[in-house]
């Protein structure tokens, strides 16, 4: 909830004392999760060696665990971090190895947004991308779609894609609590990106 809104000061103090509680009762499978909470926090920062730092932690781990679903997930962020860093080439061959150890052919909302992100950098046409999401969306939570959403303009263009995103956005905005409003819009990458898209497709409207 914290890194939704923007507090990542408070998203990173309870990732570290969730991430210390893991490795004292030793719950190896919620420690990988924690390393990744984690990471999502240095990503939001642009601290991006520090995220993938603990981001190839959680892999290895669950590597060694043999969890498929951990390991899809681990590579998963992974490759949003490396699109993001503006990595290209590494964030496709991550993306596709998260999808080929999890079954990429049921189309969860996890695997449905890890194939419009291999979308968004040029590793999956947009058509299959957009089936995914289709396919995914009954089920798919509030943030899944409006990434998933999102990542769909940056493949196809397409404005309506954008605008379904930045609809979900301002209704996000709208039922959080007031003091954070401002600061979930401005400190969260993905919803300052939407913004930005979506004021850049209309000025000349």
């Amino acid at each position: 909830v914290w890194r939704v809104l923007g507090a990542a000061d408070e998203a990173r103090r309870d990732y570290d004392a969730a991430l210390a509680l893991c490795r004292q009762i030793g719950s190896r499978l919620l420690e990988g999760h924690a390393l990744l909470g984690l990471a999502s926090v240095q990503r939001e920062l642009a601290r991006y060696a520090e995220a993938s730092d603990l981001c190839e932690q959680a892999v290895d781990l669950f590597r060694e665990l043999e969890l498929t679903d951990g390991l899809a997930d681990a590579l998963g962020s992974l490759g949003a971090l490396l699109d993001e860093a503006g990595r290209p080439e590494e964030a496709r061959q991550t993306l596709a190895e998260a999808l080929q150890v999890q079954d990429a052919r049921t189309f969860t909302a996890d695997v449905a947004l890890r194939r419009c992100r291999l979308a968004a950098v040029g590793g999956l046409g947009a058509e299959d991308a957009l089936a995914a999401y289709e396919a995914a969306r009954p089920t798919a939570g509030f943030l899944q779609r409006m990434s998933m959403l999102h990542l769909l303009w940056r493949t196809s263009g397409e404005v309506r894609c954008l605008d379904q995103a930045w609809t979900l956005l301002r209704k996000l905005r709208a039922d959080a609590p007031a003091p954070w409003r401002a600061a979930m819009v401005e400190c969260v990458r993905m919803h300052r990106d939407i913004k930005a898209d979506y004021e850049r497709a209309h000025a000349s409207v």
